[in-house]
């Protein structure tokens, strides 16, 4: 897995012009102490990978187009949020569930209450052990053990099960599944998938891209990944 060098990506920022256009923005996760917080949204007009490290080599009309999306926007302003007020994150684990303990950060202006019924956005919001909300400014508005009851009125998770996690009492399949019953996704298979993790399901990604083949050849105008 790769992830995002924050000070890579601010000092870019900071001086577009003499920034050396062949320093690494991304890099590769190799050690269980590398710490990292993960930007739960959604979809915009975001800024793909092949532009995140070719920005410094684009001409410049095109890198200002890419600079200037909300999605490129995001991506720096979450960059640039004061982690020292945060408690200290753990070490990533490599679960099945991957997200547990990190922080999940995302902006009312990206997605607000849209954020709340994607399929995907449930286990980012049950599996941290902390996660905080901020608004369209980036300012902070509270975290999830502040707001859990307001968050159990949205979504019908229990506070207890907000602010401790699935292992605070015993739950039962459909409880669970209630969770998730207003919730969408793109693509019908991700109903599924994006609930493996809260029931402890654990599905190799061969085993998966299998699956996704053997509809596809229902629905001929599906893909197979690669």
């Amino acid at each position: 897995m790769k992830l995002l060098d924050v000070r890579a990506v601010l000092e870019r920022e900071t001086d577009i012009q003499q920034t050396d256009p062949e320093r690494e923005v991304l890099k590769e996760l190799n050690d269980k102490g590398t710490r990292y917080a993960i930007l739960s949204h959604r979809w915009g007009a975001e800024a793909g990978y092949k532009e995140m490290v070719g920005l410094m080599k684009m001409e410049e009309r095109k890198r200002d187009e890419v600079r200037r999306r909300d999605g490129y926007q995001k991506i720096i302003k979450s960059c640039c949020i004061d982690k020292r007020s945060s408690s200290e994150l753990n070490d990533v684990d490599g679960s099945v569930f991957p997200v547990r303990r990190d922080v999940i950060k995302f902006g009312k202006s990206f997605g607000w209450p849209e954020w709340f019924v994607r399929g995907w956005t449930l286990q980012e919001l049950i599996a941290p052990k902390q996660v905080e909300f901020f608004n369209k400014d980036w300012v902070s508005i509270g975290n999830k053990r502040r707001l859990a009851p307001v968050l159990q009125e949205i979504t019908g998770i229990p506070t207890e099960v907000l602010r401790v996690g699935l292992d605070v009492k015993r739950l039962c399949v459909a409880e669970i599944m209630s969770w998730a019953a207003k919730r969408e996704t793109t693509r019908v298979e991700d109903r599924a998938y994006s609930l493996m993790g809260l029931f402890g399901v654990n599905m190799p990604m061969v085993q998966r891209s299998q699956h996704i083949c053997m509809e596809s050849m229902e629905a001929p105008d599906r893909q197979c990944p690669g």
